[in-house]
């Protein structure tokens, strides 16, 4: 699969599996797994996503995404 990503010059791929994110980031015709997202920076994405995610299979959608948002709002002013 990511070789037609990698074709159309997709830079970024997330992928959740087993409870983990993983991000690859297109460097030199290949994906490199990073730590970080380039698009958000600013947001430890790969270490609070799965906490999310585990939240809505558990207390529902809306409740994750209401979470998410205020974790968001609140990672972007600091």
């Amino acid at each position: 699969m990511p070789r037609v990503y990698r074709s159309l010059g997709v830079p970024e791929l997330w992928r959740y599996e087993s409870g983990r994110l993983r991000i690859d980031i297109l460097q030199s015709g290949q994906y490199v797994e990073s730590p970080v997202s380039p698009t958000f920076p600013g947001l430890p994405l790969v270490e609070r996503l799965p906490d999310f995610i585990e939240m809505a299979d558990t207390a529902g959608t809306r409740p994750a995404l209401k979470a998410f948002r205020q974790w968001v709002k609140e990672s972007l002013q600091t």
